[in-house]
């Protein structure tokens, strides 16, 4: 009986090979899990500090900021599914860093508007955009290794054209995170310098003036209105990337 179950027990070469095959997506799904978990309560806590500004238009900001946040925290959800779907079974070193570089910067464009929740500079939330630039630039190095470690020949004949298909959209969404990176830093650049030179937009001021309801103009001025029209168009890019990438998923579990 006890040579019976000792055979039981063993590990097979059978087994060996499962867990391989499986390694890269597994892990991937257990990055998934443990990074939002953590952003997860970064957001929770950025919030909280939203509401506890007494400014409203500097709530409004923050909070059409975090909005984004979560956008493109739900873009990595989305895109990472699709991506660990189709995996194989080829990993490296930036298969364990990338990750986790991406859920850094995740969380910290959540903590910068956090700073009536913990100690921050009152500015601090314009690096907001230096935060979505660094998690876009590391999502170009993980998109890029992923590419690399995707190979043809690791995937049977019948395979050949999703695969294809799979490295068009790598493709893209490598295009798309490069854009939004070096959108994000330009705009940075931009809200620093008018930051330090407020002079050069007062003109846009007189123009908000004119279109603005007086009983407006106490809460809203030129650079709360430049921010929350951004804010708002990186939430709609967020939400359509998300919901591109689910259609992706959708078009591999119909095949």
């Amino acid at each position: 009986m006890e040579t019976n179950s000792s055979s039981r027990s063993r590990v097979t070469s059978k087994d060996l090979k499962t867990r391989l095959h499986e390694h890269v997506y597994t892990s991937y799904l257990n990055y998934s899990f443990f990074i939002k978990g953590a952003v997860v309560g970064a957001a929770s806590l950025a919030l909280i500090g939203i509401f506890r500004s007494p400014s409203i238009s500097f709530q409004c900001v923050r909070l059409v900021l975090w909005c984004a946040s979560i956008g493109f925290s739900v873009v990595t959800i989305a895109t990472w599914n699709r991506g660990s779907v189709f995996t194989g079974s080829r990993a490296n070193y930036f298969d364990l860093l990338a990750p986790f570089l991406v859920g850094i910067a995740e969380m910290c464009m959540f903590l910068v508007l956090a700073n009536s929740a913990i100690t921050l500079p009152n500015n601090a939330w314009q690096y907001w955009y230096a935060a979505l630039s660094a998690h876009s630039s590391f999502a170009v190095i993980l998109i890029n290794n992923r590419k690399k470690q995707a190979r043809k020949e690791d995937y049977e004949e019948s395979l050949h054209q999703l695969y294809d298909l799979h490295m068009t959209w790598l493709k893209s969404d490598r295009r798309g995170a490069t854009t939004l990176s070096l959108m994000a830093t330009i705009i940075l650049l931009l809200t620093l310098l008018l930051d330090k030179f407020p002079s050069i937009l007062d003109r846009f001021q007189v123009i908000i003036d004119e279109f603005l309801p007086t009983r407006c103009l106490y809460i809203v001025d030129y650079t709360t209105c430049i921010h929350l029209v951004i804010g708002c168009a990186l939430t709609a890019l967020s939400i359509c990337i998300a919901r591109k990438a689910m259609r992706q998923h959708q078009l591999l579990a119909e095949i």
